[in-house]
């Protein structure tokens, strides 16, 4: 395996949580390599909330100004609507945070911003690529990943499945 591309931490998705661990990661240090099998932007209808308790996380990545200018009003009510039964309440207001109010921000933009900070952090993107096969090895893993027709393998220590719910990983 020594053609393999080494890293420290191999995370298998980039939308928000492989984004968000990609960077932390990679300002903490570390090297990472990041495999998303999807083109971005990706237009995605899930997930498009941010608390305000999120947002001191986004000053840290480095995205809370884009984040603010892409993202809608502040979101200070939540409902619920069943038939003819509308239910409204006050969206909570975090505590120890100077942000006061979540808001939304489609799928699209969040995870661009994810991605880009984590590539700025010094992460390695390989997108798109599908992961072929991941097995564990005496110094970690070593996973396959496919491109077109090009096959690259990556070794790590640690591996992050972060590929969503809707995917099965082995």
């Amino acid at each position: 395996m020594s053609n393999a591309v080494k890293y420290d931490a191999l995370i298998i998705g980039s939308g928000p949580a492989g984004g968000t661990a990609a960077a932390l990661l990679a300002k903490a240090g570390w090297s990472v390599a990041v495999v998303e099998k999807a083109k971005f932007p990706r237009r995605k209808v899930c997930g498009e909330f941010i608390s305000a308790t999120s947002i001191p996380l986004f000053h840290e990545l480095g995205i809370a100004r884009p984040f603010f200018e892409l993202a809608g009003p502040e979101v200070r009510k939540v409902g619920l609507f069943a038939w003819e039964t509308i239910l409204t309440s006050a969206m909570p207001r975090p505590k120890n945070s100077n942000e006061m109010w979540g808001r939304a921000l489609g799928r699209e933009h969040l995870d661009m911003l994810l991605l880009t900070s984590s590539a700025a952090a010094g992460a390695e993107v390989w997108q798109p690529c599908a992961v072929t096969e991941l097995q564990r090895g005496n110094k970690g893993f070593i996973c396959k990943i496919a491109a077109k027709d090009a096959v690259k393998e990556l070794q790590a220590r640690i591996v992050i499945a972060a590929h969503g719910s809707w995917e099965r990983g082995a």
